[in-house]
């Protein structure tokens, strides 16, 4: 599940994502996605999203030089 979640996240990540837009998608609950996510990345999938978008946007930053 967690790997869905990660692939729904990288290609949606140019988009305002919810933890609703993902458990829509997948299909699952919110109450069962981030304790499952949580577990394997030491992450909740908010702070992964932050991070993503970070990291996208260093990407663009270097790009643009």
């Amino acid at each position: 599940m967690h790997l869905r979640i990660k692939s729904y996240i990288n290609e949606h990540i140019g988009e305002n994502i919810t933890l609703n837009d993902i458990a829509s998608a997948l299909h699952a609950s919110k109450k069962t996605l981030n304790p499952a996510f949580k577990k394997e990345y030491k992450l909740t999938i908010t702070q992964f999203i932050r991070q993503r978008k970070v990291a996208v946007a260093k990407e663009l930053l270097i790009a643009c030089e």
